[in-house]
């Protein structure tokens, strides 16, 4: 780290000194900081790039099944899939709803 960016301020010091160090202190700290090479933020940063790219490659669409399925047939069969995963019968909700009513004093 840079020499004399981290201290221990004085037991005595006032409240707007403790708050005009705090504001002067980087935003991200530097990775000899905590005993680290100056390159592990580098590699941090690669990694967090390669994590977000595969993500981003998950949800680019596929082609699932033969070529002559559209997008919306894909839909449709996964959002029938999961239709006939929910159990059956579905609860009586106005039931539910009076046994187990919404208290909303009880919400944060």
């Amino acid at each position: 780290d840079e020499p004399g960016i981290y201290h221990q301020m004085p037991e005595e010091t006032e409240m707007i000194n403790y708050l005009a160090y705090i504001r002067e202190l980087p935003v991200n700290d530097s990775p000899g900081l905590f005993g680290l090479h100056d390159n592990a933020d580098m590699s941090c940063a690669q990694a967090t790039t390669y994590a977000s790219l595969a993500v981003l490659l998950s949800l680019q669409p596929r082609v699932v099944g033969s070529a002559a399925s559209s997008q919306d047939e894909v839909t449709k069969q996964m959002a029938e899939s999961l239709l006939h995963q929910i159990p059956q019968p579905i609860p009586n909700i106005p039931a539910v709803q009076e046994k187990y009513p919404v208290l909303y004093e009880e919400s944060l």
